[in-house]
């Protein structure tokens, strides 16, 4: 799993993405790793986005348990909503890839 976490900060930093990478059609990361440091990432953001509720101190026992229920949802939800977005603007991502001359397969621009 750190490996995975060092390929994402390989992405982040702009080196999986150099021109010399480019031009052989591939990016030597594999999907696996990133996809569940991704989910994992997602998870925790949205652990902290629900956390508002549980911590915002209501008192009453019935507003506590929607606030935790809120917090799992929200846990739920984004990264869900992330795999969505994907799906949904991956297609015209890869035909403007290709329309400018990006030699990337399929699973490398994913």
């Amino acid at each position: 799993m750190l490996n995975s976490f060092r390929q994402l900060d390989t992405i982040l930093r702009g080196d999986a993405t150099r021109l010399s990478s480019l031009q052989q059609g591939q990016i030597g990361i594999p999907i696996g790793g990133l996809t569940f440091v991704l989910l994992t990432l997602g998870i925790v953001y949205g652990i902290c986005m629900g956390a508002f509720a549980v911590i915002n101190g209501y008192t009453n026992e019935e507003v506590v348990a929607g606030a935790w229920m809120q917090m799992f949802a929200s846990a739920v939800k984004l990264p869900l909503l992330f795999l969505l977005t994907l799906f949904i603007t991956f297609p015209s991502l890869y035909v403007f890839n290709a329309l400018v001359g990006s030699r990337l397969s399929i699973v490398s621009a994913l």
